[in-house]
């Protein structure tokens, strides 16, 4: 059984903070009146505002005001994100959302300071970039991917991929220039990332997988019940009458058990979150080992 395509945590957590995004967004700008909520945590495309609101970059990527706008985010996060996820893991989405985001901010910041020159100040908003990168990434690496659309029945994802980075990237680039330059930033990471991976075995979010899949193993151990383990010594009758000797033995044969499975699971969750290929060849090799003394 392939062990690391059933986790889709990555992606639902990103859809949550969006929603959750989304819903406060709307909340405060109905109940405020005005848009410096919006301001403070938008990315301007003037370079001395992100200097002086840095996160803004990481912010912006998750905020939405139009419903239709995070309802096609989403949309196209759940169904591309999956394809990713299976191959490489459910964190594998949530480093190419973020990275691909932020090379998106770059590339609209780079548009507006050095390429059109222009001294009017813009605000970005929205995970097109991170979504763009997260869909190129699942159409770099499996283009013949077929998927179910209405109307059209079985299309391959190459096509569908194609269809929206043309429409919402290119077409009228003359409107909305800075978000299709973002969406662009964002298709073109996930273009490398894929391609580095699959051509020379380079991990660029690698670092990043470990950091979160640290954060999220120490705050998931702190819930681990620490009661003391009361240790079965394997006998079912109402009295054992086995010596001292084989007691211990049999105590020892369960410890040695449950400590294999312990280890079993951590080197799972790891797998279900950075994907098999992204774990370092001694890890392979353990879990391996482990699985034979199931």
């Amino acid at each position: 059984m392939n062990l690391y395509t059933k986790s889709k945590k990555g992606i639902t957590r990103l859809i949550f903070v969006n929603a959750v995004f989304f819903l406060l967004t709307n909340i405060i700008l109905s109940t405020s009146g005005n848009s410096s909520f919006l301001t403070n945590f938008a990315l301007s495309s003037n370079a001395l505002d992100v200097l002086l609101k840095p996160w803004t970059i990481l912010t912006s990527m998750f905020l939405h005001v139009d419903f239709l706008h995070i309802l096609f985010n989403m949309l196209y996060l759940f169904l591309f994100g999956q394809i990713l996820s299976s191959r490489l893991g459910s964190q594998s989405v949530v480093t190419v959302y973020v990275f691909g985001g932020f090379v998106g901010a770059i590339f609209y910041l780079l548009f507006y300071n050095v390429i059109s020159g222009s001294q009017v100040s813009y605000l970005a908003l929205g995970a097109s970039g991170g979504v763009m990168a997260i869909m190129a990434a699942a159409t770099t690496l499996n283009p013949n991917k077929a998927i179910r659309v209405f109307l059209l029945g079985s299309v391959k994802i190459k096509w569908i991929f194609l269809v929206i980075f043309i429409s919402s990237s290119i077409y009228n680039i003359n409107i909305n220039t800075g978000g299709k330059i973002d969406h662009m930033g964002g298709a073109l990471f996930g273009f490398v990332y894929i391609t580095l991976i699959r051509t020379r075995n380079i991990f660029i979010g690698r670092w990043f997988d470990r950091l979160c899949l640290y954060f999220s193993y120490d705050f998931s151990k702190k819930n681990i019940n620490k009661s003391k383990k009361k240790y079965s010594t394997g006998f079912r009758g109402s009295v054992d009458r086995r010596d001292s000797n084989s007691i211990k033995v049999a105590v020892k044969n369960f410890m040695e058990k449950e400590d294999v499975e312990e280890e079993l699971d951590k080197l799972l969750a790891r797998v279900k979150k950075v994907g098999l290929d992204n774990l370092s060849e001694k890890d392979r090799e353990r879990l391996i080992e482990l699985s034979k003394k199931i």
